[in-house]
């Protein structure tokens, strides 16, 4: 049943933490609201409301994280899985929670792992017909160049749905316009200061003491928020009417608004909804041309938009003030937005540099070779330290939540089977160091003589060689010393130079021929289905000539100057591993040249 108190029957469904957050705001004033988050602790929050009073329930709160972890680590890629992995579960909760409703508002936070994903959720929605607008939130100035990566990659993907209503939030314009509220206040105010302005354009026709002179009636404001394309809204206070100064205040509240991104060019505008609520004595003054007026000059200053107005008494109201409200939508992102995309490249780039630098070797000289430890006799051997096996989903959930990894992603060093897995995570029980060894558990500079299990010569000597190529490649668990550095005194024994001598890197394996290439029509080397078509081909074909086209498909993308290219190659290789595929992939690899 449609609320008595509202126009629209507006559900609201809010993606991530800040979506989050936004729904509880919603609910708050009486909206239906549910949230969906990758992280228990933020849905838990969610469970007490402003002031201690009831917030959302259980039932309005569904977690669609993937094995039990806690939240997305600003990684898009999984906020995106975990919304297509919980699909179905995600269909059936939102069927039930927006039945009947109007109009069904989507609620997300852009630049965490989670809310950027919102473009995700759009689609699984496709198959229920819902009538949706989403209500985003651009990431501040202070925020890391990670979210806001995150940010513009999420407002790509939402711009290519077609007819779908989108509205951004700009934290960056909200932090400088209410930055002095303190700070256990103010993300409260900042989602009442974005939730405000749309409650009030839906109450309009049922709020007491408010006297309709010309509605704007709930089918007007229907036609206005589901418009297609990017949607302004803004409300604010005049001392008196006059033609000239609310066509300047509505010029004003596009170009520089007090929540939406900058620069909404008039001329683009396609609809747009005024409303003027004023006192009975200022209404009284003003002559009804006033009203023809203003009509003529937003339809000329738009190049003839679909204009409507409504015109409200308030006899509560101030004499002769009158507080003003806009809905407006565009076909066109506001130039604001590039402000967004352009610091986006910026910061990213910056932090891809540092991302690419590896931290320098200590010159130990002869302390390199220095042996503190008397020889042991006997064949007694210690016992060697087991790799821990870490395949499974915390394997394949570690790459994902690598937030280093969003920018810049590390390529091989081994040619051991270590050698064709990403970074494993820092909390690994057993970390394995270059060489396939385990590196000393007790901190400072260790004898080299201690960097290995107690073997016979020949067995020292036959060691796999570790390859260290370069700040680009991926570092592994770190060791007491660096292999370089045991090759540089020549007293060292000839069987560990043997072990720790470099060998020569081969060169990149060529690309095949497009024209002969099965994998070539795969798409974009930096968009992650790319591989994932690549791994899934891999694993279902038992064709070498196929497999060796994908390896080299990958090999190239591993050392390709496109971080996100590098990032999603090492992960589908981890992929393969994972699946059992390791050894085939070793073969392959080694028929194109690389170790």
């Amino acid at each position: 049943m449609k609320p008595s108190d509202r126009s629209l029957d507006i559900a609201v469904i809010g993606l991530g933490q800040g979506g989050g957050n936004l729904a509880a705001e919603f609910a708050r004033r009486g909206y239906r609201a549910m949230a969906l988050n990758t992280a228990r602790t933020d849905l838990s929050a969610l469970s007490l409301g402003k002031a201690n009073q009831p917030g959302l329930s259980e039932a309005q709160r569904l977690y669609i994280g993937i094995d039990g972890y806690d939240g997305a680590g600003s990684d898009l890629n999984y906020g995106r899985q975990c919304v297509t992995e919980s699909a179905e579960r995600i269909r059936e909760a939102v069927a039930r929670h927006t039945e009947g409703a109007d109009v069904v508002l989507l609620t997300a936070g852009l630049g965490g792992g989670t809310g950027s994903a919102v473009s995700e959720l759009v689609r699984v929605l496709e198959a229920l017909e819902l009538p949706i607008t989403t209500l985003t939130t651009l990431p501040g100035d202070q925020e890391s160049g990670i979210a806001k990566v995150n940010a513009v990659r999420a407002v790509s993907e939402l711009v290519k749905i077609p007819e779908l209503g989108l509205i951004f939030a700009d934290n960056a314009r909200l932090a400088q316009l209410h930055g002095k509220v303190t700070l256990d206040e103010y993300f409260e105010r900042i989602n009442e200061i974005i939730v405000e302005p749309l409650d009030a354009f839906n109450r309009l026709n049922q709020r007491e003491g408010l006297h309709p002179i010309r509605t704007l009636d709930g089918e007007d404001l229907r036609t206005l928020l589901m418009s297609t394309g990017v949607l302004n809204y803004s409300q604010g206070d005049l001392p008196g009417l006059t033609v000239d100064g609310v066509s300047e205040w509505v010029n004003d509240a596009l170009q520089s608004s007090g929540v939406m991104p900058a620069g909404f060019a008039m001329s683009d505008i396609a609809y747009l909804g005024l409303v003027v609520e004023a006192s009975g004595d200022l209404l009284a003054s003003t002559p009804f041309t006033f009203f023809n007026e203003v009509s003529e000059r937003l339809k000329s200053g738009t190049s003839g938009a679909g204009i409507y107005m409504g015109v409200y008494r308030n006899d509560q109201m101030p004499s002769h003030s009158a507080t003003l409200r806009m809905l407006a939508s565009t076909p066109t992102l506001p130039k604001g937005i590039q402000s967004v995309v352009n610091a986006a490249q910026r910061e990213g780039s910056a932090l891809r540099e540092k991302l690419n630098k590896s931290v320098s070797s200590l010159d130990l000289g002869e302390l390199a070779d220095l042996d503190l430890l008397p020889q042991r006799s006997g064949s007694m051997q210690p016992a060697a330290h087991k790799r821990r096996n870490v395949r499974g989903p915390a394997a394949r959930r570690a790459p994902a939540s690598n937030t280093r990894n969003q920018l810049e992603s590390p390529l091989n060093v081994s040619s051991s089977s270590a050698g064709l897995r990403a970074a494993r995570p820092a909390a690994q029980s057993t970390p394995v160091a270059a060489s396939g060894l385990p590196p000393h558990s007790s901190g400072g500079s260790q004898p080299h003589a201690a960097a290995e299990p107690h073997r016979p010569e020949a067995q020292r000597s036959a060691a796999p060689a570790a390859r260290i190529s370069g700040a680009a490649e991926l570092r592994s668990a770190p060791s007491s010393a660096s292999a370089p550095e045991l090759s540089r005194s020549s007293s060292a024994p000839d069987s560990y130079r043997s072990v720790v001598q470099p060998r020569p890197v081969p060169p990149p394996a060529p690309e095949l021929d497009p024209a002969h290439d099965p994998t070539a029509e795969l798409g974009d080397r930096s968009e992650p289905e790319t591989y994932d078509r690549l791994v899934d081909a891999f694993l279902n074909t038992e064709s070498e000539s196929i497999r060796r086209r994908i390896a080299t498909r990958l090999h190239s993308s591993r050392n390709s100057d496109h971080p996100l290219a590098r990032f999603y190659a090492n992960r589908a290789i981890e992929r393969l591993v994972d699946a059992g595929a390791e050894e085939a992939l070793e073969s392959v690899m080694s028929t194109i040249g690389v170790q």
